[in-house]
């Protein structure tokens, strides 16, 4: 059966409504009917990422239902033109913060209003490509970039990199050297959260040694990066 609305009743211990709100469940109906009238060449397909990426680009699409269950891979015929100042990267790692999956689920950011369809949201908060800290290997540049196909970088792109290839421009990567001991892993889930402590700490908040930071979730990407700039500069840290 088609499920029209879900109530939510919340009631006291004397039987008495204290809330009733309806919430149509409009978005669940359209993703039944897309999924019937799915094309070709939105149906999941079988990638092997070290095998397949240069014969058949992929990327990954976020459903309109906005579920996680239904992120699915599929092929990539988009071209992408390289204007000045711009490279195609072949990506090997991705990391993927919490940020990724706010955006997958429509909750990013936090003005997007909850259970509206995407068509319906203003395009700057139209969500629909995760991924932003990646490495990979350049295997196309612009004349105008200081870059050279197969140079190894780790980088960052506000425009969605859950894909083969990604292009960005030249300034938001940089080469990683042949001796840098951290895996591709390793590195890839580093760009964000380096660049939220440094900009916050240094540039916002201009820490200096001697003085005390409190830190909350130490434990996590961005928590963990904060203790060791605080450590690096010589201020004290509570966490």
């Amino acid at each position: 059966n088609t499920i029209d609305e879900i109530v939510l009743h919340l009631e006291t211990n004397q039987n008495q409504s204290v809330k009733h709100l309806t919430w149509h469940y409009e978005m669940l109906q359209k993703h039944e009917e897309e999924e019937e009238n799915k094309p070709k060449l939105e149906q999941q397909i079988c990638i092997n990422p070290h095998e397949d990426a240069d014969q058949h680009p992929f990327r990954l699409l976020v459903a309109p239902s906005r579920f996680l269950t239904d992120l699915t891979w599929i092929n990539d015929e988009r071209v992408k033109e390289l204007l000045p100042g711009m490279v195609k990267i072949r990506i090997h790692c991705v990391g993927i913060n919490f940020r990724d999956v706010l955006k997958s689920r429509g909750l990013y950011p936090h003005t997007r209003t909850f259970a509206q369809l995407d068509q319906d949201q203003p395009h700057v908060d139209r969500d629909t490509a995760p991924g932003s800290d990646f490495v990979g290997t350049i295997v196309r540049t612009c004349p105008t970039t200081k870059f050279q196909p197969g140079d190894r970088v780790v980088g960052i792109s506000a425009h969605g990199v859950l894909h083969s290839h990604a292009v960005v421009h030249s300034s938001q990567i940089i080469c990683i050297p042949s001796d840098f001991p951290l895996t591709d892993e390793q590195l890839s889930v580093m760009p964000a959260v380096c660049l939220t402590v440094i900009y916050s700490l240094k540039y916002r908040v201009h820490l200096r040694a001697g003085q005390t930071v409190l830190i909350h979730a130490a434990t996590g990407g961005a928590g963990q990066i904060c203790i060791q700039y605080c450590q690096y500069i010589g201020a004290r840290v509570i966490a």
